[in-house]
């Protein structure tokens, strides 16, 4: 498994998303819900899954069409939803 470091622009953000192939060899990015929601704006290649998990808007952005949710994990989205990972 490769190790990525802290992005340092959004479109580094977009170019690691758009190159995942896969949930277990892609890059999921958690970051600013403004960003994701921008990203998810200006191209179809994003999508937004979840619901913001936080009174800090942070939500996960993932590429489009690969189903993280049985990835991560039931009960990681549940201790967002009720804010135990703050």
């Amino acid at each position: 498994m490769e190790r990525f470091g802290i992005p340092n622009t959004i479109e580094e953000v977009e170019e690691r998303i758009k190159s995942s192939t896969s949930p277990v060899n892609g890059y999921v990015y958690i970051g600013d819900a403004t960003d994701c929601r921008y990203l998810n704006l200006i191209s179809c290649d994003f999508e937004i899954i979840g619901e913001e998990f936080s009174s800090k808007p942070y939500v996960i952005g993932v590429p489009a069409r690969i189903l993280f949710e049985r990835t991560l994990g039931f009960s990681d989205f549940a201790a967002l939803r009720t804010k135990r990972s703050e």
